[in-house]
């Protein structure tokens, strides 16, 4: 059976562009669909053959006679949910007046103020009966995806940032779907190689010839810093897709070339940010919190890296927080633990002696009284190389004489 969402609320509180995530994150959604098709389509979707796992209807205008559906479809057996999105007086009078339309109930009311009044009384039941409400008042659209990527995203494939890197002939135009064009003309043209000509950039020889070029190579490096310091605010803007479009003369071989290097390139991300606040008022009060684990569902390795600045080494100490802090939004435990251990080994070139525990490594590790993780937690035992290292200094010394002073009197 089918996962059914049914999105109600308020007329101008968001419902459609509410659809409109959804069905970024898999849902089939239907938009203002008439209540007493509700029976129809639920069937429709339940026969054999069916390969629609999750629905989302939108209702039309009788949002009340929906209750009575939601306990039928529940008695059936049905997973259903409901949602009711709402708003304030104002910011609905804010909305109408911007898009002028007219509202549902405007013919049963003598103007705006007074039809939201009546909707808001007719629709209490419903909005009592709601398994999630949320209040579109003061939030913008990527907020707004944000909420529902937390209550509905129930998959979790659907809201990682797809990556996506074509080539492209600048003779033939600019793609239409690109979010970022690089443009690669000023590698040496395959095109003017008899041998190479008929080739394309899929053939070993065409990609050595375009990738062995010492300005390829300084190209790739740059390239890949630039992304990974835009992949993190593209998460937290909430974008779904990204499309790197790289370009040559013809789309045939540099192009297609360096687009294979870059899409087959796994580049790890240093995070520096997990603590930090939005950068734009319009920004999600969790874009940063947010990114490790966006870059993760993406499919990059995150580190966590307490900068270059003076007191970055002091700080490191605080590394185990950050890497909690992005757990508590979404990074798997297993892969903060990695952020802070065997990426960065990987990373320096070190994995095959440091990061973990296995065969041949170097024993380098410590021993806590709980989770590295928890900040409660407090290492107990430290090695380094295979040889336990004291815990022992001036600060514990301090620390045991005074937890033995007599208590004041």
């Amino acid at each position: 059976m089918a996962d059914i969402l049914l999105i109600t609320g308020m007329s101008g509180a968001g419902r459609s562009g509410a659809a409109g995530v959804l069905e970024d994150l898999g849902w089939y959604v239907i938009d203002n669909l008439p209540t007493e098709l509700v029976d129809t389509i639920v069937e429709l979707v339940g026969r054999p053959g069916s390969d629609i796992e999750r629905l989302a209807l939108v209702a039309g205008r009788q949002h009340v006679e929906l209750l009575p559906k939601v306990a039928t479809l529940r008695s059936e057996g049905h997973i259903v949910r409901m949602l009711f999105l709402d708003a304030s007086d104002s910011a609905l009078v804010k909305r109408y007046d911007a898009t002028r339309r007219k509202h549902p109930l405007d013919g049963q009311a003598s103007g705006l103020v007074e039809a939201i009044a009546l909707e808001r009384t007719l629709l209490e039941p419903v909005k009592a009966a709601a398994d999630l409400v949320i209040d579109t008042s003061d939030l913008n659209v990527h907020q707004l995806k944000a909420k529902l990527l937390a209550a509905f995203d129930d998959v979790g494939e659907s809201s990682r940032l797809q990556i996506a890197v074509e080539s492209f002939g600048f003779k033939h135009g600019l793609p239409i779907d690109a979010d970022i064009v690089m443009d690669v003309r000023f590698l040496p043209n395959p095109h003017w190689d008899e041998a190479l000509r008929p080739l394309t950039g899929h053939d070993p020889a065409v990609r050595n010839f375009v990738l062995e070029q010492p300005s390829a190579n300084d190209f790739l490096d740059r390239f890949e810093g630039l992304m990974l310091s835009l992949l993190p605010s593209y998460g937290a803007e909430g974008k779904s897709y990204l499309t790197v479009a790289i370009g040559c003369t013809g789309g045939r071989h540099r192009s297609v070339a360096v687009a294979e290097e870059l899409a087959a390139k796994k580049v790890p991300v240093i995070l520096e940010t997990t603590f930090d606040q939005p950068a734009r008022d319009t920004d999600a009060y969790d874009a940063h919190f947010n990114s490790a684990a966006t870059l993760q569902k993406a499919g990059v390795k995150v580190l966590f890296s307490e900068g270059l600045g003076s007191m970055s080494a002091a700080n490191a100490r605080n590394l185990p927080y950050a890497a909690a802090q992005a757990v508590a939004f979404g990074l798997p435990a297993a892969e903060a633990l990695k952020g802070i251990t065997l990426y960065p080994a990987q990373v320096l070139g070190l994995g095959d002696r440091l990061g973990s525990l296995e065969a041949n490594k170097e024993a380098t590790f410590i021993a806590c009284d709980g989770h590295i993780l928890d900040l409660r937690a407090n290492v107990k035992r430290m090695w380094i190389a295979g040889r336990e290292v004291s815990l022992e200094s001036r600060h514990t010394r301090l620390y045991e004489k005074y937890q033995s002073r007599p208590a004041a009197k």
